[in-house]
């Protein structure tokens, strides 16, 4: 039956080595196979048996004279919670704690493989050789979940002899061996029942036991030759070992995440098809352009759908060629590629194809979710090789992108308005037909600019009766002159005034490098929102037209409210509340401070902040009555939002003490002519800007503290003027129109 008649006994063997373990990646086990001068026998020891402390010390290695003490046992596998004999006979090496196979020497001649004319009981564990056979099915050379893979074998001159062979690991990873072969390699048996009498098969030792003595004929083959498909959408040349030339029209679409594989996309002037192999990358990096020799056979992508339990494998319809040898004729290189198929759907005829679509946008942003899974028991993060997003066109055609872990796809911030796309059409499922596009690299995603409108401030600054901006995430443009500078240390935060309204421009960080200066006419693009009850642009560019323009007039106010909000506006003859709360020493590192003013006349009060960005933050507390400049704010933090309005000084400038100057002028209290004067203090040059005086003239004379001339100048709109040569000190600046209107500010020269 079969049956073993030392089964059981333990005996001491010596003998030499005729087969690495197998497979050879195995470790913390043996499964090897030695032989002395009556017969040979099979090494057995599983890698759980280490939990007994066995050392496992030694590695079989062709050649080798070894001894051993071990127990005749049969090889067994597993059937559910069983173990089942194979009746293949081993020796498990004694189980004893420290004990492991003893090396007496190396380098003995390995004995020629016995040429045999069929697999039987009495070549067991032999080394033994078929000759002249060829793969009955070339598909089912491919690695699997284990660590051994069945295929088949038939004896090329008699058809009916066919043969298993238990190819290990590290040899089904290798080249197809297409053609006629001979095999070598140890016999082995796995017959679950008794009597154990037959399942012989030959597990070669490694790839060069395999020896090609008739290579095969391949005619050359056109694409679309090769790459049909019937009504139920199965490729009709499965199994088909194929010659194909063609140029590859995509990088390599394998992540490297999943191995060392290959996944590309060659054409000729009849159709596309896909080079595909998960085993190995065959040396070869896919480069566009190339002109490319693939041999190989025909086969269909399975996907497995690890949601069933079991999981199952099915067919996703994508075919393909599993390549068993590449190579590139001389001058393969940058080849010109066809251009893209321009398409609004998919469908099986453009399979494997450049294709693009236009136009389209992603129906869910979450989709573009590039973080990985986290095991909840061995907490280890696992990255996300790929991720599908669902994609629809201006005519609201559906569409589905898989994108990759590779060029930078990744990296890149999703899409979030519409895009072109280009990449190869796949197949990743046949009931009920499913494709996908897999572009090639990051430029495959070409990024179309929103058609953003052009608002007027006023278009965007309404509010509902709480109070809250009825434009919140509004994108557009605006359009306006400058009218702070900047506001806060870090980031961005300046008034923007056009003919119809005024926004506050806010940004945490820095944008396209922009410095805010009065007069500047820019244009901004970014979404509305609002903090604090304060509507704001928050900007993702800034684009400066030109500089020096004229200055809104900055109208005095009792009140301070919404309809201000963002303007420049003044309060004149206030006086503070309390000299404690001008303590920018306190406020150091901070953003600034806050203080409360009093008009002297009605005793209304007022909240003015004074920024640490600006220079009113280096002056001394204000000492009895004057005016204070500054762009309208509010800071509200509960709904309704109808309070919290204060003014932020962009400068010491904006803060005028009421006292006389030179020639007796009252310093800005009788000032008539809008003006803005900046920056102030200087050490070089300052700019004078004027709002409308319908082209009439200012006549501007710089005064010493001594109220001596030391500059006069004729000026229309604008001017600006050097000081770098005067001493410093403080200044005064007389203007005078035609008309009478005047005014005075004070100027200090750093």
């Amino acid at each position: 039956n079969g049956r073993l008649t030392h089964e059981g006994d333990t005996v001491k063997l010596k003998g030499i080595v005729q087969s690495v373990n197998m497979p050879s990646i195995l470790t913390k086990s043996y499964f090897f196979s030695i032989y002395d001068s009556t017969s040979s026998v099979t090494i057995y020891l599983a890698r759980l048996k280490v939990k007994n402390g066995y050392n496992y010390t030694y590695t079989p290695a062709l050649g080798d004279s070894v001894s051993l003490t071990g127990t005749v046992t049969m090889y067994t596998v597993a059937n559910g919670f069983n173990l089942d004999s194979t009746g293949f006979a081993v020796i498990s090496p004694l189980q004893a704690k420290g004990f492991d196979i003893t090396q007496i020497n190396t380098g003995n001649p390995v004995h020629d493989a016995l040429v045999v004319p069929g697999l039987k009981e009495k070549e067991e564990s032999n080394l033994v050789e078929l000759d002249s056979v060829t793969l009955v099915n070339p598909l089912k050379w491919v690695s699997g979940f284990s660590l051994f893979t069945d295929v088949v074998v038939r004896n090329v001159n008699d058809t009916n002899k066919k043969y298993v062979l238990h190819v290990p690991y590290d040899v089904i990873t290798g080249k197809t061996p297409y053609g006629t072969f001979n095999v070598k390699g140890i016999l082995y048996q796995q017959d679950n029942t008794a009597p154990y009498l037959s399942n012989y098969m030959l597990i070669p030792r490694d790839y060069n036991d395999i020896t090609i003595i008739i290579p095969p004929v391949f005619s050359l083959h056109t694409i679309a030759e090769v790459n049909s498909e019937n009504a139920l959408g199965v490729a009709d040349s499965t199994g088909k070992e194929v010659h194909i030339k063609g140029i590859v029209q995509s990088t390599n679409l394998y992540p490297s995440s999943l191995g060392n594989g290959l996944a590309f996309s060659i054409f000729d002037k009849t159709g596309s098809i896909l080079i595909y192999n998960t085993s190995t990358n065959m040396g070869y990096t896919p480069t566009i352009g190339d002109s490319f020799f693939a041999q190989g056979t025909i086969n269909q992508i399975q996907g497995v759908d690890y949601t069933k339990r079991p999981p199952v494998q099915f067919n996703t319809g994508w075919t393909y060629i599993l390549p068993d040898s590449i190579a590139l004729p001389s001058n393969a290189h940058n080849m010109p590629i066809r251009d893209s198929i321009v398409t609004t759907g998919f469908n099986d005829s453009l399979e494997s194809k450049l294709i693009s679509v236009k136009k389209v946008k992603l129906v869910d942003t979450a989709q573009w979710d590039t973080t990985g899974t986290i095991n909840p028991f061995t907490r280890q993060y696992t990255p996300k090789y790929q991720m599908y997003v669902d994609l629809v066109d201006e005519n609201n055609n559906y569409t589905r992108a898989c994108i990759l872990r590779i060029d930078s796809f990744f990296s890149m911030p999703k899409p979030l308005y519409e895009f072109n796309i280009t990449g190869i059409e796949g197949q990743d499922s046949i009931t009920p037909l499913k494709f996908s596009i897999y572009p090639r690299f990051v430029r495959d995603i070409e990024l179309i600019a929103p058609k953003v409108p052009y608002y007027k401030i006023s278009q965007v600054k309404g509010n509902d009766g709480n109070g809250v901006a009825t434009s919140i995430n509004k994108l557009g443009y605006l359009v306006g002159v400058v009218h702070s500078e900047n506001l806060v240390s870090t980031g961005l935060k300046f008034s923007l005034v056009d003919a119809t309204g005024a926004i506050t421009v806010y940004k945490s960080a820095a944008v396209s490098s922009y410095t805010p200066m009065r007069g500047d006419s820019i244009i901004t693009y970014g979404k509305i929102g609002q903090i604090n009850g304060l509507t704001v642009i928050y900007p993702d560019s800034i684009k400066k037209i030109n500089s020096y323009n004229p200055l809104q007039n900055t109208f005095v106010v009792s009140l301070l409210i919404e309809a201000d909000e963002s303007y420049p506006r003044r309060l004149e003859h206030v006086k503070l509340v309390s000299a404690t709360q001008w303590n920018p020493a306190a406020s150091a590192g901070t953003n600034g401070f806050s203080i409360t003013v009093k008009d002297t006349a009605s005793s209304d009060t007022f909240s003015v902040f004074i920024s640490s960005a600006t220079t009113a933050f280096k002056l001394a507390a204000p000492v009895g009555s004057f005016n204070v400049t500054g762009i309208l704010q509010q800071s509200d933090q509960t709904s309704p939002f109808n309070t919290g309005y204060y003014l932020e000084p962009r400068d010491s400038q904006d803060i005028w003490m009421l006292s006389k100057g030179v020639e007796g002028i009252e310093n800005q209290s009788a000032n008539q002519i809008p003006v803005t004067i900046y920056p102030n203090p200087a050490a070089q040059n300052v700019h004078i800007l004027f709002g409308d005086l319908k082209g009439e003239a200012v006549m501007m004379n710089l005064y010493s503290a001594t109220g001596m001339l030391v500059y006069s100048e004729k000026v229309y709109g604008s001017s600006t003027m050097n000081i770098s040569n005067l001493p410093q000190g403080m200044y005064f600046i007389k203007m005078t129109t035609n008309s009478g209107l005047q005014s005075s500010s004070k100027l200090i020269k750093e």
